[in-house]
């Protein structure tokens, strides 16, 4: 129960920030422009903000899937990759040394 409600909390927090973090720049703009100048950033807001709300319908996907535990543990096995180097040299001693060990059980 416990685990469930984290979850659900974090997969709730990471989509609120995303709609504040997208939304909040336009509202405080238009607020801006509707109360204390009409002409407040009038270019950068029509060229760049304008398209802004499009990523939270691109976004949304990606924070659905990260809340998703299959996803998250084979994100960690891509991104973890760790190549382990191991002397050849020590197995083969090893392997030597079992073949020994065989050896003289049987003759005995």
């Amino acid at each position: 129960t416990w685990r469930t409600t984290r979850k659900l909390s974090i997969q709730l927090f990471s989509i609120s920030f995303l709609f504040l973090s997208i939304y909040l720049p336009l509202i405080i703009f238009g607020l801006i422009r509707t109360w204390i100048d009409p002409y407040f950033l009038y270019v950068f807001t029509m060229t760049y903000l304008a398209y802004v709300a499009y990523f939270v319908s691109l976004l949304m996907p990606f924070i659905c899937l990260i809340s998703l535990p299959e996803i998250v543990t084979k994100i960690k096995r891509l991104c973890c990759l760790t190549n382990r180097v191991e002397p050849i040299q020590q197995q083969q001693q090893q392997i030597a040394m079992t073949l020994m060990t065989r050896r003289n059980i049987q003759q005995t």
